[in-house]
């Protein structure tokens, strides 16, 4: 039995580094005289979202293995054939996968080539090094006007005068949300930030906590970490595409399009996940079942996150019976606060208290059984009894033989703060 089992699906170190080792070419400065480089198989933008459902088909057949019945050669039998079947779909996408890295390697270097002496800066999602605007915390004013801060987040103008964000939903790496930025009326060349009027949210005071990744847990996320190098790649070179076209025809072709669409929301997932690994690392830390009791999360699986949490568990202390409410939100590293609207049409921020009161609001009035009662339970229990934490997952880099290589590092935790 164990030369048929299939070991759980996570992509070797080798093939994190060399994705990560094409990421270094991301994020070229491209002319808008270049020639097209080497064409891309538009089922490279697929490859990683592919790649996550693969790893999610793989663990959930490896975790039936302990209900089979191992003295039924027939079905011990069927179990191990479709291990081998996965294996060899495995193999499959690692081959299309170096074979997409070749590709996009060649494609940039052809972009490279038409740009001498200009820098190719290293790319860790956004574009580019760490700004001095980022190094020293500056203000939303100084943002604007760095011209590396500017060129990491931002793309092209766009309508009604703004300067375009490549990601809407991104934190720069002091952990703020990247702002808008607003072209000057009376100096057209110069931006300025506008600011973020949604509330806030609060935190309670000495609340935040860091905790690091051990080898197991941050090569149990190594696949999903690996899925969004591989996206993040994608998106650079996709987006450099699309500025080729736009420069050379004014449009973008239906095939980078769609491209960019596939990459982006692969990028998203992954990012997702790993910020939900980042949670249930919350979870065994604060809370380990050998002195707690956890419920399963009470939100309604069928709910994609909208007008949700992204989980809620009832807390059980062993020794004591004390209960409470923990919600969690769980982020990827880069990924910023939501918002919505409250009560009074206000613009909620989330984590604070205006947001939690419309989203507890909505579960209330839900058509969905579980989310009626999971409203009804929140407004029902003392703000005392329920700890509201917000769970960001953090990314370590190191240099390996000029690579930056990239692995998860585990979370940083803050408590929302739900009384004021």
């Amino acid at each position: 039995m164990a030369s048929g089992r299939l070991n759980l699906v996570r992509f070797s170190a080798f093939l994190v580094a060399l994705v990560v080792a094409a990421v270094l070419g991301a994020g070229t400065a491209v002319q808008a005289q270049a020639p097209a480089p080497p064409p891309i198989d538009p089922a490279c933008a697929t490859l990683p979202q592919r790649a996550l459902a693969h790893n999610d088909a793989a663990e959930a057949h490896n975790s039936q293995e302990a209900g089979i019945d191992h003295t039924d050669a027939g079905v011990v039998t069927s179990f191990n054939n479709v291990s081998k079947q996965l294996n060899d779909e495995k193999a499959t996408l690692e081959q299309e996968r170096a074979s997409c890295v070749t590709a996009i390697q060649q494609a940039q270097a052809a972009t490279r080539a038409t740009a001498p002496g200009k820098p190719v800066p290293v790319s860790k999602g956004p574009r580019g090094p760490p700004s001095k605007s980022e190094t020293v915390n500056a203000s939303l004013a100084d943002k604007a006007k760095d011209p590396t801060y500017v060129y990491r987040y931002y793309d092209n103008a766009g309508p009604n005068g703004e300067k375009r964000r490549r990601n809407p939903n991104e934190v720069d790496l002091n952990g703020k949300p990247v702002p808008v930025l607003r072209q000057d009326a009376a100096d057209p060349t110069q931006y300025f930030p506008v600011p973020d009027t949604a509330i806030p949210p609060q935190f309670v005071s000495g609340s935040r906590d860091r905790q690091n990744a051990s080898l197991p847990q941050w090569v149990g996320v190594a696949e999903q970490m690996s899925a969004r190098s591989m996206a993040t790649m994608m998106v650079n070179t996709w987006e450099a595409q699309e500025h080729r076209e736009i420069a050379a025809t004014g449009a973008v072709s239906p095939q980078t399009a769609a491209a960019l669409d596939a990459v982006y929301t692969a990028q998203t997932k992954a990012g997702e996940q790993v910020g939900l690994y980042a949670g249930q690392q919350f979870l065994d830390t604060a809370y380990p079942v050998a002195r707690y009791d956890r419920s399963p999360s009470l939100t309604d699986p069928a709910n994609d996150k909208s007008g949700t949490f992204d989980g809620v568990y009832e807390i059980t202390d062993k020794a004591t019976g004390a209960k409470k409410i923990l919600i969690l939100e769980a982020k990827s590293p880069n990924s910023a606060l939501g918002s919505r609207k409250g009560a009074q049409n206000e613009n909620c921020k989330q984590g604070s208290r205006c947001y939690y009161d419309s989203i507890v609001l909505a579960l209330t009035n839900s058509t969905s059984a579980i989310e009626r009662d999971l409203g009804f339970r929140l407004s029902t229990t003392p703000d005392s009894d329920i700890e509201y934490i917000l769970v960001r997952a953090m990314v370590a880099e190191e240099q390996r033989d000029g690579v930056t290589d990239q692995r998860y590092d585990g979370y940083r935790s803050e408590q929302f703060d739900l009384t004021r």
